[in-house]
C-alpha cells in the first residue's frame, strides 16, 4: 500500500510506502530538505505561558479579544502547562455562532514577508458546549489574510499541543 503526500503550502507532491518513513520517501522523490533559520525558531511572543498579569487581570502583553458578557469569561488559573498561570476561556453562550460570545486573547507580533514560523498552542479541555468554538487565528492585516485553526482537545483530556 502506498499513500500520497502532499506538502503544504507548497504544494508539492509525493508517494511514500507504508513500510517508508516519510523522509524516506521525500529523499527516494529526490526533494531537498532544509533546516529553518535559527531566527525562525525563538520565540516571538511576549509573556507566552501567561507567568505575568497585567492590572487590568489579562496576561501582560496580550488584549483580550471581545467577551464583556456573562456567557464569556477569561479568568487566570493557576494550573499552567509549564508555569504557574494558564488562561481559562469561557464561553457558555448558545450554540449560534455569531460573535456575540467570542472571548481570546491577542497579541501583536512583527514577522517579516518570505520567512518561515511555527505557530501553536497548548490547550485543554474541561467542558464544551460548541466543538467549533476554539481556534488559534493568525491575521496579517497588512496583506489582507487570515488563516485559522480549530482546536478541538477532547474534554477531560491533558494538555495538548497544536499547531
Amino acid at each position: 500500500m502506498s499513500f500520497q503526500v502532499t506538502l503544504q503550502p507548497s504544494g508539492i507532491g509525493f508517494s511514500a510506502d507504508a513500510e517508508e518513513t516519510l523522509l524516506e520517501a521525500a529523499l527516494a522523490a529526490g526533494l531537498l530538505l532544509v533546516t529553518l533559520p535559527l531566527a525562525a525558531q525563538e520565540e516571538l511572543l511576549k509573556n507566552p505561558s501567561f507567568e505575568t498579569i497585567s492590572p487590568k487581570g489579562v496576561p501582560a502583553d496580550w488584549g483580550q479579544y471581545a467577551g464583556g458578557t456573562p456567557e464569556s469569561q477569561l479568568k487566570i488559573e493557576t494550573s499552567g502547562r509549564t508555569g504557574k498561570n494558564a488562561i481559562r476561556l469561557i464561553d457558555t453562550g448558545p450554540n449560534l455562532r455569531d460573535n456575540r460570545y467570542a472571548i481570546g486573547v491577542q497579541q501583536d507580533v512583527p514577522v517579516k514577508p518570505g520567512q518561515y514560523y511555527l505557530a501553536s498552542v497548548w490547550a485543554k479541555c474541561l467542558a464544551s458546549n460548541n466543538a467549533n468554538a476554539v481556534l488559534l487565528q493568525l491575521t496579517f492585516p497588512d496583506a489582507g489574510k487570515s488563516f485559522s485553526r480549530q482546536i478541538i482537545a477532547p474534554v477531560g483530556s491533558d494538555w495538548q499541543r497544536f499547531k
